[in-house]
Parts: structure tokens; C-alpha cells; sequence
């Protein structure tokens, strides 16, 4: 029984040290100091950054599709499409940013200059929405979603086959106009 521990540590561990990730978000880091940069007063202090390639996300898939929970499977056929993913949740230790619009942040008007969609933006009860896409003719591959309220600042990036998750988010959210322009 020992053994078989030993070798599932090992294998992990090989499985974690050989997948292509890091523990550090350039470009959502920018994106953070930006929002920071046109909201005086505001200190968003890292809880995580993380990047996760796909053997890390191979090595996800495998662990969620022995948990017998719905919520896990859901998460499984979302990352079935994935094949990167970066997430970076920041705390708030400055002022409250409120129920006013707030301005988008520069990288994501380079990103839209740069033939990204703003699918989704949304300003809600002090909650500050941003979802952007890129597409390859019919086929989403880029996807940025940025959350921000008082108390937190959560980015999350990926890239892969995301037209079922784009969708799945988009009607969770009750978004449903842009879906039939991407249909998968």
C-alpha cells in the first residue's frame, strides 16, 4: 500500500515538474496594473497567479473524471476544449471601486484593436464584467474574462476550442445574442 502511494507521488510529481506552466501571468499582471492605474486609490494585492499548459491540464481532466460530483463534471467537459489556461485572483486592500463604470483598462482596448470581441460587459450592483473572444472563422480560440468588485479582481485566460464554453458561460449569465454569430 505504501508503494503504491510512493508511485502515485512520483508520478505526479514528474506529471507537474514536465507539464509547460508557471506560477506567473505577465500580460494579466499588466492587465491588473492598468485597472489599478485608472482607479486611484485601489491596491490589488496577489493571491494567485498561475499559468496551465496542457499537461497540467490533462492531469486535471483525469482527476476530475474520478470525482462523482456534478459540479466536477461540469468543470471536466469545460476543460475538455482547453488546451491553456491562466488565472490570476488579486484582494483589494485599497478603496472600494463602486457602482460607477469603470474605464477600460488600455490592454483590453489593444486586444480589441487587435480583432478580439467584447462579448460581454457588464456593470451590476458594484460587480464590473469584461469577456472578450477571439475567433478563427467559426471556432472561438481566445478567450479573457476579467471580474472586479471591491473586494477582488479575478482574470482568468484561455486558449483552445472554447465555443461550448463560451456558450455554457453565456447563457449561465443570460447573455444570449452573440452565441448565434459562433455557433459551434
Amino acid at each position: 500500500m505504501h508503494t503504491h502511494r510512493t508511485w502515485i507521488l512520483v508520478v505526479l510529481l514528474v506529471s507537474v515538474l514536465s507539464a509547460p506552466g508557471c506560477l506567473w501571468t505577465p500580460e494579466l499582471s499588466k492587465v491588473r496594473n492598468q485597472l489599478e492605474d485608472g482607479l486611484p486609490g485601489s491596491d490589488y494585492r496577489k493571491q494567485v497567479e498561475l499559468s496551465l499548459g496542457p499537461g497540467l491540464l490533462t492531469l486535471a481532466r483525469a482527476i476530475t473524471s474520478v470525482v462523482r460530483d456534478e459540479e466536477f463534471r461540469r468543470v471536466r467537459s469545460c476543460l475538455r476544449d482547453v488546451s491553456r489556461v491562466q488565472v490570476a485572483v488579486y484582494e483589494n486592500h485599497g478603496d472600494p471601486v463602486g457602482d460607477e463604470p469603470v474605464q477600460l483598462p488600455g490592454r483590453l482596448r489593444e486586444l480589441v484593436d487587435d480583432g478580439w470581441e467584447m462579448v460581454a460587459r457588464v456593470n451590476d450592483g458594484g460587480d464590473h464584467v469584461w469577456l472578450l473572444c477571439r475567433a478563427d472563422d467559426d471556432t472561438i480560440r481566445d478567450m479573457l474574462v476579467v471580474v472586479m468588485n471591491d473586494r477582488d479582481l479575478v482574470l482568468v485566460k484561455a486558449r483552445g476550442r472554447l465555443n461550448r464554453a463560451v456558450e455554457r458561460m453565456l447563457d449561465e449569465n443570460g447573455i444570449q445574442d452573440w452565441k448565434h454569430r459562433h455557433a459551434s
